[in-house]
């Protein structure tokens, strides 16, 4: 019994340090910041440090720009998503859909990036 007990702490015990390793990098990402940030060079800097992380936003689900709903299943296992908090789907004004439509378009062109130069897909 305690060869059990023993057996099964180590099991939990090392799935918590393997779960550890595959936290994603945080993204120092904002909206304000992606409005009117370069997607394309910052994907290069992140690909040079090797973070793979995806931006993505919670929109009845998970939507990550530039992955089709059928394949996310997939990259998420090779690639860990950032999501960007006040991306859902309400619009609350114009001004906050254009800052929608921004951050879409900057993740959209971010992620293009990350995942041609990655091993997600």
């Amino acid at each position: 019994m305690k060869n059990l007990y023993l057996f099964l702490l180590i099991a939990i015990l090392s799935n918590a340090c393997a779960m550890d390793i595959m936290k994603p990098q945080q993204l120092n990402i904002s909206v304000s910041y992606m409005q009117t940030a370069d997607a394309i060079s910052d994907a290069k800097k992140a690909i040079q440090l090797k973070n793979n992380t995806l931006i993505g936003f919670d929109q009845r689900g998970l939507k990550v720009p530039g992955v089709k709903a059928d394949e996310l299943d997939k990259i998420l296992t090779h690639c860990p998503v950032q999501r960007v908090s006040n991306m859902g789907d309400i619009v609350k004004s114009k001004e906050h859909l254009t800052q929608m439509q921004k951050v879409h378009e900057y993740s959209l062109k971010y992620n293009q990036a990350i995942l041609a130069a990655s091993s997600c897909q």
